[in-house]
């Protein structure tokens, strides 16, 4: 593969990502494309056409989001596959209670401590355990700090918890509380894909 994109360089192409089985090049003419499939066959690989993308915006070798020429967005990556940012920001599609839900895991253990009228040093911790799906909710609906359990009693919050209040998914829905869901969490992570997009680009562009 790196033979391949040196070749592909050689030739005036831009290789935008290369993996251990594919290739991105912006842009590519039939003559190109051949040209990959050939080299590819003299190493002993059968490649075909994924996709061909209408826009594409890259940020790192893992995480980019793209239109393809049918019009369908593909997100690969955590920060735009996420459900609310990639159906708000991408797909325009409708929302669901299940795009709500996070889920957490960690190798100890999972507890919500619901200290909210509780004084600053009482805690009341629930055990929920090593993995479980979760819904920010608003202040004053009940809601406990999500936390991983460290060791003996000591506690930090689980990884993108911080700042919130929680409450289990199930919970939420079968109690109909989904007005109690906190949408300021996810529409920080609609700004941040924003941003993101941003930084290399028009983004109302890139959606339009």
């Amino acid at each position: 593969m790196t033979d391949l994109k040196f070749a592909v360089q050689e030739k005036g192409f831009t290789v935008a990502h290369i993996k251990t089985d594919s290739i991105k090049i912006p842009n590519a003419t039939p003559e190109i494309i051949q040209f990959v499939m050939n080299m590819g066959k003299a190493y002993g690989y059968t490649f075909e056409i994924e996709h061909e993308y209408e826009k594409m915006c890259l940020v790192n070798d893992a995480v980019y989001i793209a239109k393809v020429k049918d019009g369908e967005w593909e997100a690969t990556g955590k920060q735009f596959a996420e459900p609310y940012v990639f159906k708000t920001l991408f797909s325009k599609e409708p929302l669901i209670f299940e795009d709500y839900a996070q889920v957490k895991q960690v190798q100890t253990a999972l507890y919500l401590d619901f200290n909210e009228n509780l004084s600053e040093d009482e805690h009341d911790y629930k055990f929920v355990g090593k993995t479980g799906s979760f819904v920010p909710v608003v202040s004053g609906s009940n809601g406990g700090l999500l936390l991983r359990h460290v060791e003996g009693d000591k506690y930090t919050s689980a990884v993108g918890a911080k700042g919130y209040r929680w409450m289990e998914s199930e919970i939420v829905k079968n109690t109909n509380s989904q007005k109690n869901i906190d949408i300021s969490y996810y529409k920080r992570l609609a700004d941040e894909a924003k941003d993101e997009i941003s930084q290399y680009g028009d983004f109302e562009w890139f959606t339009s």
